[in-house]
């Protein structure tokens, strides 16, 4: 995380997912996938801000035993609002 101005924040986030167990024979991955998460924060005044928040995944060969061995999609969100303190 890092403040860009008082009233502005930025942050991201890595993850490498592993599922504890393997699901099939067929394709035994327990790779889940990586997945980078950013966000964004902007104060509008002392108890308002507006945020935006991304994720995309870069998919494992685990979703494989899902879509019959053909690479799967990456899914991603993107997602905004704002949000009142009181």
């Amino acid at each position: 995380d890092a403040e860009v101005k008082p009233d502005l924040n930025v942050g991201a986030n890595l993850y490498y997912l592993e599922s504890a167990q393997k699901l099939s024979i067929a394709y035994p991955s327990k790779k889940i996938g990586t997945e980078i998460d950013a966000n964004l924060t902007y104060k509008l005044d002392w108890n308002l801000v507006y945020f935006v928040e991304a994720g995309y995944l870069f998919t494992g060969n685990m979703y494989k035993n899902f879509t019959s061995g053909s690479d799967p999609d990456d899914p991603y969100v993107l997602r905004h609002g704002l949000r009142l303190n009181f």
